[in-house]
């Protein structure tokens, strides 16, 4: 189906859209040389678990975010210097991690569903890691979206995948002992399932399974050529850029970048409107508090 229109906004990230696999099948002088020095971002492995059978008391879950950062018992080596050697060898060395409780975010979840929680246990990871595990049993099977079904992965992918599984909720009881004992009685109920930058390229269709985009590098913010590549308005007649890649990778700053390509697409007197709208509402706001 074709739509005819005078502005295209796409959100899939500059590689995504103008890459040499994007969605735009024409190389842009400007974009040409930068494409070269543009690397996507690092994925993640994501365990992502099922808690059921006690409440969040009882478990001792909470909303905080848990960093857990693997370091040597006589302190020879730093935080930084870890990390390099789990990027280098992550056979070999254990994993930082992050742990996080969506469903213990959500105010109204423990009243609709008081005995069910969720956690996510991620793992910054590189897609070589992966794509070394001969991962895809038919490199020809369709991507998801268009077929509706999973790719048929290997058995060396399968086991890569059951290492970070076993070690993410090894490392989940060890932090919420409360959560192990109550498992361990049969009381809790935990299954688990695990993406990989694997998952994220097949699935949401990104460049090297990269997780948030460009990588954050110091030279695209430093070089004026890649800054000039990464603006919004495109060298397309028609055609912005938005997201991530265009300001900055994090939640909030992707919906302030949306709202910025908004008002450059309608002009400067719409976004002098905005503005006044904005100012107004907060100030209306400040007074009736």
């Amino acid at each position: 189906m074709q739509i005819d229109c005078g502005t295209v906004v796409s959100a899939a990230g500059f590689l995504e859209t103008l890459g040499e696999h994007g969605l735009v099948k024409q190389a842009m002088p400007r974009t040409l040389p930068v494409l070269r020095q543009l690397q996507s971002s690092d994925g993640f492995t994501m365990c992502n678990v099922s808690i059921s059978g006690c409440t969040a008391d009882e478990l001792g879950l909470t909303q905080a975010n848990v960093w857990w950062q693997p370091c040597v018992d006589k302190g020879c080596k730093g935080v930084f210097q870890m990390c390099e050697d789990f990027f280098e060898h992550p056979d070999q060395h254990a994993a930082p991690m992050m742990l996080t409780f969506p469903s213990m975010k959500d105010r109204s979840w423990k009243i609709k569903n008081p005995l069910q929680h969720t956690a996510q246990v991620l793992i910054l990871s590189k897609a070589s890691w992966f794509e070394s595990k001969d991962l895809t049993v038919n490199p020809a099977d369709p991507p998801s979206w268009a077929s509706g079904k999973g790719p048929t992965r290997s058995p060396e992918y399968m086991q890569y995948k059951q290492r970070w599984q076993d070690e993410s909720l090894k490392v989940l009881r060890e932090l919420f002992p409360k959560l192990a004992q109550l498992e361990a009685s049969g009381v809790v109920t935990v299954a688990a399932d695990v993406s990989t930058p694997s998952s994220i390229t097949h699935y949401l269709a990104k460049c090297d399974g990269g997780a948030t985009g460009l990588n954050s590098a110091p030279a695209r913010y430093t070089d004026d050529e890649i800054a000039d590549a990464l603006d919004m308005k495109s060298e397309i007649g028609g055609l912005w850029l938005t997201g991530q890649d265009t300001l900055l990778c994090g939640q909030p700053l992707v919906q302030i970048a949306g709202i910025i390509t908004a008002l450059r697409v309608c002009g400067f007197l719409a976004a002098c409107r905005f503005g006044l709208s904005a100012v107004r509402h907060i100030w209306y706001r400040l007074i009736r508090a």
